[in-house]
């Protein structure tokens, strides 16, 4: 070999070492928009649970900023701010978290103008709520529960399935261990759909495994997969957080929780396992849509197969705890957390798809595990 082609393949060589092991991956970056200022907030500091009914309209945990025992409206259905109380336990003796709503069956329709449910942390229920047509009035019962659930936290739907999960995370250890952590099913006996009158007493609640502190959770559009977040403390203080993903057995709604696949390893994704996750949400093409609890609000666009997409910088909010999507198109992602202008408060921003011309991109380097020796295999 000449010296020229040998310096030519020396050269080709490093060159392809550079394009593939400093790739870098460009990631768009967007800011959301303030929703629920400081200024005009009715929620405190614990604003949680962001859900939407089947009309668009959002709501969260937090209302009249007494804690967590009061649930209210965050937007109503053309998108517009709206802050009106949905219901409140006036003996502040239960703490609500997650909130999500069902779809009315036929049955239920007629006399009912929203079913939602409410993880409720201190009874270890996920509680019912039934809005009446006839008076107007929000009514709560039990929807299932086990004194055995660590809380739980957070809650998500197959409503095809008639079946609902539970994450749940005992925070106050300095050190977290298996077992801290759990996953929970409660399953009805027909599909959310086709819930009868009948049909609305108390279920059972199955634990399906233990894990480390597992808090956001969500089922994918299709029903076939259940995504978790686990974290895992030292010194009081994040050390790993990950989200895995299970199968959903498509006759009883079972997970079987040692078999799982990791979805997204945020250590290793961009530095941040440090950083607690908190509520996740699919969009309609199956992307999760991950709070990221840190004194920067931050929410991230992982793909199916866990890649990153998207980060959107907030805004107004800070500690960010939830998210969902809502308004007339539900294309409107609203995010919760404490207001930065205030951190007694609880505020929402909000983001849709922006123009491309609006657009931030921001470059993130990800360092290849690919040796350029094996390009010539």
């Amino acid at each position: 070999m000449g010296a020229a082609r040998a310096v030519t393949l020396v050269c080709t060589l490093l060159l392809m070492h550079f394009l593939v092991a400093e790739a870098k991956i460009r990631v768009t970056t967007v800011k959301s928009t303030v929703f629920i200022s400081a200024e005009t907030s009715k929620f405190g500091l614990g604003i949680e649970g962001v859900a939407p009914d089947q009309n668009g309209v959002v709501y969260a945990v937090g209302f009249s900023g007494d804690g967590t025992s009061g649930i209210g409206t965050v937007a109503n259905a053309t998108g517009a701010v709206e802050q009106k109380l949905l219901l409140k336990d006036q003996t502040a003796s239960l703490s609500f978290n997650g909130l999500r709503f069902l779809p009315l069956s036929p049955a239920l329709s007629p006399y009912f103008e929203l079913r939602g449910l409410a993880a409720e942390v201190k009874t270890h229920q996920v509680f019912y709520m039934l809005k009446s047509k006839r008076d107007g009035r929000t009514r709560g019962s039990v929807f299932c529960r086990n004194d055995s659930m660590i809380q739980p936290n957070d809650i998500a739907v197959a409503p095809k399935l008639g079946a609902i999960y539970m994450s749940g995370g005992a925070y106050g250890n300095v050190k977290t261990v298996v077992g801290q952590g759990d996953l929970w099913m409660c399953k009805a006996k027909d599909s959310f759909y086709q819930t009868s009158r009948d049909d609305l007493g108390p279920i059972p609640a199955t634990r399906l495994g233990v894990l480390g502190l597992t808090n956001g959770i969500e089922v994918s559009p299709d029903e076939k997969f259940l995504y978790i977040t686990e974290s895992f403390h030292e010194f009081g203080e994040p050390k790993s957080n990950v989200i895995w993903r299970f199968d959903i057995d498509q006759n009883t709604g079972d997970v079987d929780v040692t078999k799982k696949t990791l979805l997204v390893d945020f250590q290793k994704l961009d530095g941040s396992g440090y950083v607690d996750l908190d509520g996740i949400r699919c969009d309609k093409d199956g992307n999760l849509f991950v709070t990221k609890n840190g004194r920067q609000g931050e929410v991230v666009k992982i793909s199916p197969s866990g890649k990153l997409l998207l980060r959107i910088k907030l805004t107004g909010v800070f500690e960010t705890t939830n998210l969902d999507f809502g308004g007339p198109d539900g294309k409107s992602l609203f995010i919760s957390g404490k207001c930065v202008a205030n951190p007694d408060l609880g505020c929402v921003d909000v983001w849709t798809e922006p123009k491309p011309a609006l657009e931030v991109k921001e470059c993130h380097e990800l360092e290849s595990r690919w040796e350029v020796s094996s390009l010539f295999l």
